[in-house]
């Protein structure tokens, strides 16, 4: 799974070679949820990025078109503070991996699935995310402290909601500390009953270079489609 983490953690690329955990170990439910089927994989979305740094009424709006490998953006708004980067921008989310699915985590499972909530509808799974499946030195440092939760329907067996909560403060760079962060995401389906994410809220605390920073962005996902 590739959610979009644009501006608090960059964009979150998976390494592409990834010793996966024995999944015969895993609740059954969980691994039919996180082991995605056979769909289309020419698709387009358009997304929207709230942040706190932006002036009010300002968004990172963008439209993205992947084809297989190929992948290309559209962007619609740019906030002010980042006109001057626009070629950087563009840049960073075409090579970011773009997918919006919420049915493939094998490749983060990096410890024991464990049944931490129940009801009639769903059951809630924790994990310890495998840092060995980021690809970027840095996030990789915060994600090996992190932990992530996934809530699976339990009738038509899919992800509903998933959540990354870091454990403990780390420091990924020499001159930066994180204290907090948490991803709370929420998924639904496309006719084709495969789910995608709908809306990511990301809160990061932390200090860099001596100064505090307390960040928090809301991205949507909208308008999904397949091409052909």
């Amino acid at each position: 799974m590739r959610h979009l983490l644009f501006a608090c953690l960059c964009v979150v690329v998976l390494s592409p070679d990834v010793a996966r955990a024995d999944s015969s170990q895993w609740p059954e439910l969980f691994r039919e949820a996180v082991t995605p089927a056979e769909f289309h994989t020419g698709f387009q979305f358009e997304s929207i990025i709230e942040d706190e740094k932006f002036e009010e009424g300002e968004t990172l709006h963008y439209v993205v078109r992947q084809q297989d490998e190929a992948r290309t953006i559209e962007l619609i708004s740019l906030p002010a503070e980042m006109q001057e980067d626009r070629e950087k921008v563009i840049k960073k989310l075409t090579e970011g991996e773009g997918q919006i699915w919420c049915d493939d985590y094998r490749d983060m499972i990096g410890g024991d699935v464990e049944l931490v909530a129940e009801d009639d509808a769903t059951s809630t799974y924790s994990f310890m995310i495998n840092p060995d499946s980021i690809e970027d030195k840095t996030q990789r440092k915060i994600m090996k402290k992190t932990m992530m939760t996934l809530t699976i329907n339990k009738a038509d067996k899919w992800v509903t909601d998933f959540k990354y909560t870091l454990l403990e403060p780390v420091k990924p760079m020499v001159v930066a500390k994180v204290r907090e962060f948490s991803l709370i995401g929420q998924c639904q389906r496309q006719e084709n009953g495969r789910p995608h994410v709908s809306s990511i809220e990301t809160r990061v605390s932390g200090s860099a270079m001596g100064d505090d920073f307390n960040q928090f962005q809301r991205q949507t996902v909208t308008n999904v489609a397949l091409l052909d």
